[in-house]
């Protein structure tokens, strides 16, 4: 009975050194695996974002000016437009009167009136003169002549200023170029048969007399006419800029002018587009590594509407030589009503997202899974063995990869390890073959 006793005691005592053994056992081997994170392999396609700048500016501009006449200066009285408005032909877009316009409709009439008045008389006092037909002719060639050496100069001139008098090759030439000198051969031309004409009447003699009269009369002929034509001009002029209006179709870029300014004919008094032109929204994107192109589609964040998507119109290079994508907008579209108007974009930074797929039918996995450097990547592809009593165990193996493109913390892999498990932000170093554990959750 002792020794039945005994022999318990020695049983119970070997089970506990056992299950002690067992216990410490899995400790150790607890300590020395290496814990990882798993991550499951997906197959899909990788998109990237990047987030750009943009500012509102306008394709196709022009300076806008209203001529006046006799290099006057005039107030401007009202300004109805402002940057981002759209007019159409005839929209009114400024008022604005001369300074004194009775005192300079005074003046203009009273210059008329003098010259008017000296031509009438020069014809009473020279009323018994009368030109044969010889020094009518004479008269005429030698005015013709005068007018045409005048007209060859000033076509002369425009050509001079394109470069274009010593020109041996025209087919090289554009339409406005080739026009300059066709209308430089057409005065030289004219110039010449003039000359002839003058040199005909000139055959026969006129008494320096008559001749002196003739030069009399044109001058107070041609005083009148200057006479009545700058008060024409003022007169429609001084009807004209108390409404002015918009030449054609399109959308105000820039107002310099404001309510009360002189103006003098001569500077801007706005930049509005062509009719073709639109507003655009530009972005700079010289220093980005994606590659946006024309199509790409973008988001752009606006303050009342949220997110609106548009797409990439084309990129092309400012002024100052930098690529900027070019984002085409209308004043009804979604973009321009989430920001009020194109008025409240005109100060605004605008933000706009750029999304492009980078790759498709890709392993996606997280980027901190992929060990080694350029040229050498790698993963650690987790194969699990289930023991027949439960446990398992797990075990790594070193896969070569090949990173095609990487985005917001994921990478796209060529290979195709899809639902694969891999072992990532392990605490020490691993290698092939490595047995691991789970980092306890």
């Amino acid at each position: 009975m002792k020794n039945r006793r005994l022999a318990v005691k020695a049983l119970i005592i070997l089970v506990a050194v056992v299950a002690v053994c067992m216990v410490f056992s899995g400790t150790v081997q607890n300590i020395l695996t290496p814990k990882v994170r798993v991550a499951s392999v997906k197959n899909g396609k990788l998109n990237r974002s990047v987030s750009l700048t943009g500012k509102l500016q306008y394709s196709d501009n022009e300076d806008f000016y209203f001529p006046l006449s006799g290099g006057e200066t005039c107030l401007i009285t009202q300004v109805y437009v402002r940057a981002g408005d759209r007019v159409e032909a005839g929209t009114p877009m400024f008022a604005m009167s001369y300074q004194d316009p009775a005192g300079k409709r005074k003046n203009l009439l009273d210059a008329y009136t003098d010259a008017l008045e000296e031509q009438l008389e020069f014809e009473r006092k020279n009323g018994e003169i009368r030109l044969n037909s010889r020094e009518e002719s004479y008269a005429k060639a030698y005015y013709a002549l005068q007018d045409a050496i005048l007209q060859e100069a000033e076509a002369r001139r425009d050509a001079a200023a394109k470069n274009l008098l010593n020109v041996t090759d025209e087919t090289a030439l554009d339409e406005e170029e080739r026009s300059i000198l066709e209308k430089l051969r057409a005065a030289s031309s004219a110039m010449e048969t003039a000359r002839r004409a003058f040199q005909d009447a000139s055959r026969y003699n006129i008494d320096e007399e008559v001749w002196s009269q003739i030069i009399s009369k044109k001058q107070m002929e041609d005083k009148v006419a200057q006479a009545e034509k700058a008060l024409e001009e003022f007169e429609i002029s001084n009807a004209a800029i108390a409404q002015v209006t918009a030449p054609h179709a399109g959308y105000i870029v820039e107002v310099p002018v404001k309510t009360g300014d002189s103006y003098d004919g001569i500077s801007a008094l706005c930049v509005m587009t062509t009719e073709g032109g639109n507003p655009q929204i530009a972005c700079e994107i010289t220093d980005s590594d994606l590659n946006i192109t024309k199509g790409n589609t973008v988001s752009i964040s606006t303050p009342h509407w949220g997110s609106q998507k548009a797409k990439v119109a084309g990129v092309e290079m400012n002024r100052d030589g930098n690529q900027v994508a070019v984002i085409n907008l209308r004043d009804d579209d979604d973009v321009v009503t989430g920001f009020g108007s194109l008025y409240a974009m005109s100060s605004a930074e605008i933000s706009v997202k750029v999304s492009m797929e980078v790759a498709s039918n890709a392993s996606l996995l997280p980027s901190s899974a992929v060990h080694g450097a350029e040229g050498d990547r790698y993963v650690y592809v987790i194969h699990t063995d289930q023991a027949a009593v439960g446990s398992k165990t797990m075990k790594v193996e070193k896969v070569s990869v090949t990173v095609i493109a990487e985005a917001d913390g994921t990478s796209a892999l060529r290979e195709d390890i899809s639902y694969s498990q891999v072992a990532y932000m392990e605490d020490r170093e691993l290698s092939d073959g490595s047995r691991v554990m789970e980092y306890l959750q």
